[in-house]
């Protein structure tokens, strides 16, 4: 289980979407299947995704490791 900022890059134009997760492994898992149902919360990841219909296409990394708290002081700022 790995605590993070995530990316994923859609590799035929380099756009990029930016989260962050208590879980990184099982939250990309969560993008694939609701990009795959087509009820993804973004709509601009889920236009690029209906576009490709291509998982391939996606890249998942994870930009930074870091821990709960940290990502919970991130969410709390306005």
């Amino acid at each position: 289980m790995t605590i993070g900022i995530y990316k994923i890059t859609n590799i035929k134009n380099n756009k990029i979407y930016i989260g962050s997760s208590k879980n990184t492994e099982i939250r990309f898992k969560e993008h694939l299947y609701l990009l795959e149902n087509n009820s993804h919360h973004s709509t601009k990841l889920q236009n690029s995704y209906n576009k490709t219909k291509n998982k391939l296409v996606f890249k998942f990394e994870i930009i930074e490791e870091t821990t709960e708290d940290i990502l919970k002081e991130g969410n709390n700022i306005t």
